[in-house]
C-alpha cells in the first residue's frame, strides 16, 4: 500500500553514498510516521538499470560513473524490499496498470534534464540487450556535437533535452539581451512561459515543456 501524500524532494548527491543516505533518510522519516506499517521501497532512476540485482549500471546525469548497487545497499540499510528500475520503464508500467484503454504496443517518451522511453510490445516491456531499450536520448545525430554526460558527442540530450534547451536559450539572451531576465536566473517555469507567450527569445524551443508522450499505433 501507499502512504502518505504526494511530494517533490530535490537530493543533490554528490557520491553514490549520499544519493543512498538521502532516500534512507526520507524512508526513516515517513517510518516515523507509519510505525505500525511495513514501508517497501520502489525507486525510478534514469540511466542503464538491472531490474533483476537492483544495480544502476549507468547514470549519465550523475557526477559519478561507476555502478550502484543501490537494491541491495539500501536492503542491507534498512531491513525492507526494495525495487529499481529504469525511470521510464516505470512510467509504462503505471500507463499499462492504470490506463484500461492503452494497447497492448505502445511506447512512452519522458522528455526532461534528458530524454529516455521505454517500449511496451504485446503487452511486455520490452528491455532489449543488457537492458538497454529506450535510451534513445544518447543516440547521435551529430557526431561532431557538444559532449555528453554519457561521454559520446552529439548525442540527441545535447540538442533537445531540457537541460540543453536552457543553456541555449542562456546563450541567446547573452547575445541579445532581454530587459528585466538575467540568463543566469532563467528558470524551467521560466523558460516554458515564454515559449507558451510564443516569446520570441524562445522561438524554436516548442519542446523545452516537460512532457512525457504516449504513442500508440492505430
Amino acid at each position: 500500500m501507499a502512504v502518505g501524500d504526494w511530494q517533490h524532494e530535490v537530493i543533490n548527491a554528490a557520491t553514490p553514498e549520499a544519493l543512498l543516505t538521502a532516500v534512507a533518510s526520507h524512508w526513516r522519516r515517513w517510518r516515523q510516521r507509519y510505525p505500525d506499517t511495513t514501508i517497501n521501497l520502489a525507486l525510478g532512476v534514469h540511466g542503464q538499470v538491472d531490474p533483476i540485482t537492483g544495480a544502476s549500471k549507468t547514470m549519465p546525469q550523475a557526477p559519478w560513473k561507476t555502478p550502484v548497487e543501490i537494491k541491495y545497499l539500501l536492503e542491507e540499510r534498512l531491513g525492507i524490499q526494495v525495487r529499481l528500475d529504469n525511470d521510464c520503464v516505470m512510467l509504462a508500467l503505471a500507463e499499462k496498470w492504470q490506463n484500461p484503454a492503452a494497447n497492448a504496443d505502445f511506447c512512452v517518451i519522458n522528455v526532461d534534464y534528458g530524454i529516455g522511453s521505454s517500449f511496451v510490445i504485446h503487452d511486455n516491456i520490452w528491455r532489449g540487450s543488457l537492458y538497454g531499450s529506450g535510451q534513445i536520448g544518447h543516440t547521435i545525430i551529430n557526431p561532431d556535437g557538444i559532449a555528453c554526460d554519457c561521454g559520446r558527442y552529439g548525442c540527441l540530450e545535447t540538442v533537445a533535452s531540457l537541460s540543453a534547451l536552457k543553456k541555449q536559450a542562456r546563450v541567446w539572451m547573452k547575445a541579445q539581451p532581454v530587459p528585466g531576465r538575467d540568463p543566469e536566473t532563467l528558470t524551467t517555469d521560466m523558460l516554458i512561459d515564454a515559449w507558451r507567450k510564443g516569446g520570441r527569445a524562445h522561438s524554436g524551443m516548442g519542446g523545452t515543456c516537460r512532457q512525457r508522450y504516449w504513442l500508440k499505433p492505430v
